[in-house]
């Protein structure tokens, strides 16, 4: 695994975080109350035909959010990615 520290990125830490390596799926039963506006709100959005399709969806959209916020504190601290200065002068010269 890269270094971290000063100057150093550990991208198998950012990975994980956006990918979440989970080589093991384990799934739990469980009851929920959920007011109906909002399962409602939910299945139109995403255009699930079930209720179990509709709050996965709701689930798997609500950590992949929270997965890319936590990004943000990889910001800056990686030497090896390129500036947004250096990837705007790329996209000029393609």
């Amino acid at each position: 695994l890269p270094a971290t520290g000063a100057g150093k990125c550990n991208i198998w830490g950012i990975l994980a975080d956006v990918f979440e390596f989970e080589p093991i799926y384990i799934s739990r039963k469980f009851t929920v109350d959920i007011p109906d506006k909002n399962l409602q709100s939910i299945m139109n959005y995403s255009q699930a035909k079930t209720k179990y399709e509709a709050v996965k969806l709701a689930i798997f959209d609500f950590r992949r959010r929270k997965r890319m916020a936590n990004l943000t504190r990889y910001a800056g601290t990686c030497d090896k990615l390129m500036t947004p200065a250096e990837l705007q002068a790329q996209r000029r010269q393609s």
